[in-house]
């Protein structure tokens, strides 16, 4: 698939009726219309890299609204970017447990030197 001109992969496309009209005519009128999308666990972070030979790389996210009927007259197209998890929620709380580990660890040894000191 091919977007302004560059060749792109996309790696998720998800289309889903945000709102109908009772009537088939859309009145006039300014619209805000809030959603709220759960992205893929896992996926990887915005990324953006120009070479000194011309070549770019880029990994972006865009999330798009349009009224169907009229999808190339009315829409809105804005990019976001997504940060990146290094490390799961487990794998985080397990380091933070070692963390506790040392800590308690050091204060053990402390109480010792400080014994130790005083005899």
């Amino acid at each position: 698939m091919s977007f302004k001109g560059e060749k792109g992969i996309y790696l998720f496309d998800r289309e889903f009726l945000a709102f109908t009209f009772k009537d088939k005519e859309t009145p006039k009128g300014l619209y805000r219309l809030p959603f709220a999308i759960t992205l893929p666990s896992r996926i990887p972070g915005s990324f953006n890299y120009n070479s000194k030979e011309s070549d770019c790389i880029k990994i972006k996210y865009s999330v798009e609204v349009f009224f169907e009927d009229i999808r190339n007259v009315i829409g809105c197209k804005k990019e976001f970017i997504v940060r990146e998890f290094f490390f799961t929620e487990e794998e985080i709380m397990e380091d933070w447990k070692k963390y506790e580990k040392i800590l308690d660890l050091k204060k053990v040894l402390r109480n010792q030197a400080i014994r130790v000191q005083k005899e």
